[in-house]
C-alpha cells in the first residue's frame, strides 16, 4: 500500500461540521490531524448575534419582569430600561464576543485538566478546535429548537431537559435548579467532548469522561450556589 492510499483524506470545514453529527470519532480524528477553530467559532458567534436580535422583544419583557420581581414598579422598570436603551445595541455585540471568550476560557480549563491532572499530552489548539466544532454542532440544533419555544411561550424560561417535567412554581427551588442542569443539549455536548478529547489525547472514553463529568459537576455546584446569591445566575 503506497503513502497516498494509506493516509486518510482530510475533511474540509463543512464535512467536519456534518461529521460531528454522524461520525464524531472519525471527524475528531480529522480535527486532531488538522485542527482549526476560527470558522466554527465565527459562525457560532454570528448565530448568537442573530438569535439575540430575533428574541429581543422577549428578552426585553423578561428584563422588565426581573426588575419588577426585585421590587420596582412597572413604570420604574420601563424607565430603567429606557435609560439603558444603548445596551440593546451592545448586547448582540457582547453576545458574539462572549462566544469567543467562553471558548478560550473553557478550552483552557480542559487543556489544563487533561494535560496536568490526567497526564495527557495534546495542544491547546486541538482542544479549542474540539470545543469549537462541538459547540457549533450542538448550538445550531439547540438554536433551532429553543428559539421557536422562546417566541411561542414569550419567555426566556424554556426548558429542554429534566426541569421541563417539574411545575413552573418550583423554579426558585433547589430541585428545579438541579434538574435544569440536565439539559438534553448540555448532555449531548458533554458526550461529544468526551469523544473528542479522548481522540486527541489518546485516552479511553472512560478516562476522558472522568475529567469532563468532574468539571461539569463542579460547575453545577458553583452555579447553583451563585444562583442563590445572585438571582438569575443559576
Amino acid at each position: 500500500m503506497n503513502r497516498e492510499t494509506a493516509e486518510p483524506k482530510e475533511k474540509n470545514f463543512l464535512a467536519k461540521w456534518i461529521g460531528i453529527y454522524f461520525s464524531p470519532s472519525e471527524t475528531f480524528a480529522s480535527i486532531e490531524r488538522k485542527p482549526d477553530w476560527v470558522l466554527p467559532l465565527l459562525i457560532t458567534a454570528l448565530v448568537s448575534i442573530a438569535v439575540i436580535f430575533i428574541i429581543a422583544p422577549v428578552l426585553h419583557d423578561s428584563q422588565i419582569q426581573a426588575m419588577m420581581d426585585r421590587g420596582m414598579s412597572e413604570d420604574q422598570a420601563y424607565q430603567a430600561m429606557d435609560r439603558m436603551s444603548i445596551f440593546k445595541y451592545l448586547t448582540p455585540v457582547f453576545g458574539g464576543i462572549g462566544v469567543f471568550i467562553a471558548a478560550f476560557v473553557l478550552s483552557g480549563i480542559f487543556y489544563l485538566v487533561f494535560n496536568f491532572f490526567l497526564g495527557g499530552e495534546s495542544s491547546y489548539k486541538k482542544v479549542l478546535s474540539v470545543y469549537s466544532y462541538t459547540g457549533l454542532a450542538v448550538g445550531i440544533v439547540g438554536t433551532i429548537v429553543r428559539v421557536p419555544l422562546v417566541l411561542a411561550k414569550g419567555t426566556m424560561k424554556v426548558q429542554t431537559g429534566l426541569a421541563a417535567f417539574l411545575p413552573q412554581d418550583m423554579q426558585g427551588r433547589f430541585l428545579y435548579k438541579l434538574f435544569a442542569k440536565f439539559d438534553i443539549f448540555t448532555i449531548w455536548e458533554i458526550v461529544l467532548l468526551i469523544i473528542g478529547l479522548s481522540v486527541i489525547y489518546k485516552f479511553s472514553k472512560g478516562k476522558s469522561a472522568s475529567g469532563i463529568i468532574a468539571l461539569w459537576l463542579i460547575w453545577i455546584v458553583i452555579s447553583i450556589l451563585l444562583g442563590n446569591l445572585i438571582p438569575g445566575m443559576a
